[in-house]
């Protein structure tokens, strides 16, 4: 019989080769702060943010796709001061909101396939409202793990034949 097996969805990020391949607004690589290693990502102006396009269309159907990062701010923020991770899967959604001071790095963990459909044009959004333009936060260690979904025999196919999924692809 035709059999898969589940891998592990591979992607992360730690920031120690720049920005790769998010999209920012106010921000930078930062020798500042940083949960391992070195470098963090770094926003700030008090709309700032940072956005990743991925394509998670392939995972359709894992229950385990899950985001975690680092994160803190400069430790000068006050109550409506917030840090908000979005998600777009055709329309934006939030994951994770945060008011207030951080200023030790804390570990999230956000379950992504609780937040819609995993699509092509799948988009992650780390982004800070401040009153400040000189308020920042700070990630490090982004990572998103889950396992592939078995894929399923197709009808008339011989039993040596097995479709696996394409590797993760990132834009």
């Amino acid at each position: 019989s035709c059999t898969t097996q589940d891998g592990v969805l591979p992607w992360s990020d730690g920031f120690e080769s720049g920005m790769g391949n998010w999209t920012v607004s106010s921000g930078a690589q930062s020798n500042m702060y940083a949960a391992t290693g070195t470098y963090s990502a770094r926003f700030q102006n008090s709309t700032g943010y940072m956005e990743l396009n991925i394509d998670l269309s392939l995972y359709q159907g894992a229950t385990d796709i899950n985001l975690k990062f680092d994160w803190r701010n400069d430790g000068g923020w006050e109550f409506t001061d917030s840090f908000v991770v979005e998600i777009y899967n055709g329309s934006w959604s939030q994951a994770y909101v945060h008011t207030y001071n951080q200023d030790n790095f804390t570990e999230i963990n956000v379950d992504l396939d609780n937040i819609g459909s995993l699509t092509s044009s799948y988009k992650i959004k780390f982004r800070i409202n401040t009153d400040n333009s000189t308020e920042e936060a700070f990630v490090d260690d982004v990572l998103i793990t889950g396992s592939i979904p078995t894929t399923p025999k197709l009808t008339g196919l011989s039993d040596a034949t097995c479709i696996s999924p394409a590797p993760l692809t990132v834009w």
